[in-house]
């Protein structure tokens, strides 16, 4: 496997050496160039697919579902362009051909940047073996977990439902609106986690069976709040828990679970357009979503492709203002990111509350082009943002963490809980990552990894010292 992953490593390297030289050489002036350079990027993202495929051994696999989720966030549109796909094309067609020439160009050395990363770190897992000895090898911590389950699934099911009632009801931008309690969202955060972690800890295979049906009824809810990608990235991680449990790395996948795969993604294909499409239509009836499933024009899979991809507009409008209008902030978002780690109450110069809001670059955007709604971000746009044409490297670092946090291969299929667990419920955390910033990223992890390491650790330590005490 060492051989393999360093002539993957060297493949990718040529891969970005022969990239850049043809970036270099080639310019987009006119509607053939631009499509050329979206089929092009096309085909770099289909051998990062077969790079890591080499590589690790496995296509089917928690990586596998998220480079392809990151790609069509940033490259969905791009790529129904270059195959002449029609389509509104809203956002590309408000834009030169200089800015969408350098935008595409800086997006792909990223997006290869990114994997070059993951495939460093694919051999290199962090070390969960000595939390799986110290908390799971306890019974106390496995029955507390699944005290943390029963009491998140009381709170978190029937609000999300009363959610997706009063979203189907009232509209999307009406549902924005609504408030919901603190506490809620912060259990919302870590319900998919924690059902993922009672299934590990679980061999009494009716109630896996139950949380799988919990998760898919919640699944089916979120996704009637408008929340398509939650929705789906739910679906998934069930995926992945069936993928690392029954070892299916390490046999060819049956017919069964093939029947299971491509139900979901057609699945997935027709949700996300009807979904979308429904989100501002109120009062909904089967006459209004049968008029939707109608008027989506150009089929499922293309209007798929074309609403996620539409997060290729935070990398375009950076663009377009910086650095002639604004100059790059040399690591500032990140900055702050880090800073974000300290209480308000901690700091006693200010620093930490001048730079918090350097966080928040979705309302930076909004209020650079004077907009009366979120356009939203990129992790690719921060790259540049933060440091211009050297934001690849930015893109290297991210794709080191987020390999050492989902990828693996096939010798190194994760064997203990908590390892399965960072593996398969990260992919759900970041599934959204293209169009989300380092913040969200670094939040994740936190609230997900290392604050329930904590709970855990806490529990244990109390436990014990009561049951010492009496």
């Amino acid at each position: 496997m060492k051989n393999k992953k360093i002539i993957a490593i060297i493949v990718q390297i040529i891969l970005l050496i022969a990239t850049l030289i043809f970036f270099y050489q080639f310019n987009c002036t006119n509607n053939n160039n631009l499509k050329l350079l979206c089929n092009v990027v096309t085909l770099e993202f289909i051998f990062c697919i077969l790079i890591y495929y080499y590589c690790s051994g496995t296509f089917i696999c928690g990586y596998t579902f998220f480079i392809i989720s990151f790609f069509i966030f940033q490259f969905g549109q791009y790529m129904l362009y270059g195959l002449g796909i029609d389509y509104g094309f809203y956002v590309i067609n408000r834009y030169s051909f200089e800015i969408l020439n350098s935008s595409l160009k800086f997006s792909t050395v990223s997006l290869l940047m990114f994997n070059l990363g993951v495939l460093v770190t694919i051999n290199d897992k962090l070390k969960w073996t000595k939390i799986d000895l110290n908390l799971f090898s306890s019974n106390c911590i496995k029955i507390f977990i699944k005290k943390l389950f029963i009491i998140s699934l009381v709170i978190v099911l029937p609000i999300t439902i009363i959610q997706g009632i009063k979203g189907w009801s009232l509209g999307y931008s009406e549902f924005r609106n609504l408030e919901f309690l603190g506490v809620f969202s912060i259990l919302e955060l870590v319900f998919v986690p924690i059902s993922i972690l009672t299934m590990l800890c679980e061999k009494n295979k009716k109630k896996i069976i139950f949380i799988k049906v919990i998760l898919v009824i919640y699944s089916m809810f979120v996704l009637f709040t408008g929340d398509r990608t939650n929705g789906i990235a739910t679906i998934i991680v069930i995926i992945l828990y069936d993928i690392l449990e029954n070892k299916c790395l390490n046999t060819k996948v049956n017919f069964k679970n093939k029947i299971k795969l491509v139900t979901i993604v057609i699945s997935i294909v027709i949700l996300i357009p009807t979904v979308a499409n429904l989100r501002g239509v109120e009062n909904k009836g089967l006459d209004d979503i049968a008029n939707v499933v109608e008027e989506i024009k150009g089929g499922f899979l293309v209007d798929t492709l074309g609403e996620m991809g539409y997060s290729i507009s935070p990398m375009l409008m950076v663009k377009q203002i910086m650095p002639n209008v604004i100059e790059f902030k040399l690591g500032e978002s990140y900055f702050a990111t880090f800073l974000s780690l300290i209480p308000n109450s901690l700091d006693f110069t200010g620093v930490v509350e001048r730079m918090i809001p350097k966080v928040s670059l979705d309302l930076w955007l909004q209020n650079q082009y004077g907009l009366n709604f979120g356009a939203g971000f990129s992790i690719i746009a921060e790259a540049y943002y933060n440091f211009g044409q050297l934001g690849v490297l930015a893109m290297f670092v991210i794709g080191v963490l987020v390999g050492k946090l989902i990828a693996y291969n096939k010798s190194s299929v994760p064997k203990g809980i908590f390892d399965k667990y960072v593996k398969i419920v990260m992919v759900y955390a970041l599934f959204t990552l293209g169009r989300r910033q380092f913040y969200f990223l670094f939040k994740q992890y936190i609230y997900i990894v290392l604050m329930i390491i904590l709970i855990l650790y806490l529990y244990k330590k109390i436990f014990i010292r009561t049951i010492k005490k009496y």
